[in-house]
């Protein structure tokens, strides 16, 4: 073997070698980089879904509550219990308040 076939070889075995390390480790470094930027993408969702999941619990246990139930039942649907009688005032009358908080009277509304 001449020295020129062997400087040939060495190139040849270096490029080889360079390749594998390549292939080897740069390669699957890129994906392992890629997964990891995935990986704190859905830490970060999971969080968020944690948080939401939180709220919500606080909500269920809210609806949950007769004080509150009570209280949604009278103000959003207008229920009463047995025994109560619901009064309400309509607009055009002296005593309506229109949802504003302005009366619709030049007149005060009367004390008691």
């Amino acid at each position: 073997m001449t020295m020129r076939l062997r400087k040939r070889l060495a190139v040849v075995a270096t490029l080889v070698v360079a390749g594998g390390v390549y292939l080897g480790f740069v390669f699957p470094t890129g994906e392992f980089l890629a997964e990891r930027k995935q990986l704190q993408s859905a830490q970060g969702e999971l969080q968020a879904l944690k948080r939401t999941n939180k709220q919500l619990q606080t909500t269920v246990g809210r609806y949950e509550s007769p004080t509150f139930l009570d209280k949604l039942a009278r103000e959003e649907f207008g229920l009463v219990k047995p025994g109560e009688f619901s009064y309400q005032i309509m607009p055009g009358s002296s005593l309506y308040v229109p949802p504003s908080g302005k009366s619709s009277s030049p007149t005060p509304l009367p004390a008691g």
